[in-house]
């Protein structure tokens, strides 16, 4: 029988491909989340005036539950349970620029919906 590649999580397993969809899923909510919450505060005409964006109340403590569960998932997924195995095949430069790039490509993914959902949206 084969073993499948994933981590135990709370005592239950997750396949790779499940903690892959968890965390775009976790990353989603928190971009719907976000968005929501910033739309029913924008005026009808924020879009050709942009400073009334200023007195905007901005939550910010569940968009980042939501977006660290996500890279912890998406951590899991790419790096796996071994961190000893992982810096033995890429050294430690290239560990840490893969983790470094992950961050990075979240957060871009991050920004980049919000803003294509709140300019389609609103």
């Amino acid at each position: 029988m084969e073993e499948e590649n994933g981590v135990t999580i709370f005592g239950r397993f997750f396949s790779n491909r499940e903690l892959f969809w968890n965390g775009a899923i976790f990353l989603l909510i928190g971009v719907f989340y976000e968005v929501i919450s910033l739309g029913n505060q924008l005026p009808l005409d924020w879009k050709e005036n942009i400073d009334v964006m200023d007195g905007i109340d901005r939550e910010w403590i569940i968009p980042t539950i939501f977006f660290v569960v996500s890279y912890l998932l998406f951590d899991r997924r790419f790096f796996g349970r071994n961190l000893q195995e992982i810096i033995n095949k890429f050294g430690y430069t290239g560990y840490f620029l893969r983790k470094f790039s992950l961050v990075i490509g979240l957060i871009f993914i991050n920004l980049m919906l919000k803003s294509i959902m709140l300019i389609t949206i609103f």
